[in-house]
């Protein structure tokens, strides 16, 4: 009941972004494959753009700005900026915050996506992995120490204040232009637009299997909680 409840608080543009985008991605890959094929280019657009986007919540999103763990220069901070904002997951100053608030406050309420949510572990393996995003309602609360930290970064602030036109930059015109510039023609457009943003789409799905399937499944040697370490998810 408290579920389904909670429609009430489904953000409809994550909803776009997480449901609508990559079914539409899948129907013109369809398109795409029934018309043109699928060959060696075609992959190399899924596989690049996936580790474009890996790597820049890793590096990124994660260790440069979730944990301070390095420091880096204005230009590459700035392209970071740039692809993170390309993997729809969200500000940086968002991310971090719900990074900030999941480590301090670990499998507990104030964990954003904390598997133990729900009694029911079908309910807590979704909430854990998209849920929590979808159904975290039209204002997003920062934590007040990310704010602290990153409210005075200009890159950072820049990112927040202009997100969603970065986004859809990158995820459209961007693609879009590197579709041309491989190919030059409208095929390839179109190859960029799908195959990139299938790249994307997949990455996406494997960050938010670190929140819900190394939650439930995985080795604990080296944690008591619910989280476990899963090896092919390192890929």
């Amino acid at each position: 009941i408290c579920f389904i409840v909670s429609l009430k608080e489904l953000n409809f543009k994550v909803f776009i972004v997480l449901i609508i985008v990559p079914l539409l991605i899948i129907f013109g890959a369809i398109m795409y494959i029934g018309n043109y094929g699928f060959g060696v280019t075609e992959l190399l657009m899924i596989v690049i753009s996936y580790y474009i986007c890996n790597i820049s919540i890793g590096i990124g999103m994660h260790r440069l700005w979730a944990h301070n763990a390095y420091k880096t220069h204005p230009v590459i901070e700035f392209i970071l900026s740039l692809t993170c904002a390309a993997t729809l997951q969200g500000p940086i100053l968002a991310w971090s915050s719900d990074h900030s608030l999941h480590h301090t406050f670990t499998d507990k309420k104030q964990d954003p996506h904390s598997p133990t949510k729900f009694k029911n572990r079908v309910l807590g393996f979704f909430w854990s992995h998209m849920g929590w995003t979808l159904f975290s309602g039209k204002i997003k609360n920062i934590d007040r120490g990310t704010l602290k930290r990153l409210g005075k970064n200009k890159i950072v602030m820049w990112q927040f204040r202009n997100y969603w036109s970065i986004a859809l930059f990158m995820n459209f015109i961007f693609s879009a232009l590197v579709g041309f510039l491989i190919g030059g023609s409208m095929q390839y457009v179109f190859a960029g637009l799908v195959f990139i943003g299938m790249g994307r789409a997949l990455q996406q799905q494997a960050t938010f299997m670190v929140n819900s399937v190394c939650h439930f499944l995985g080795s604990k040697e080296y944690q008591n909680g619910t989280a476990g370490d899963i090896g092919w998810l390192f890929f």
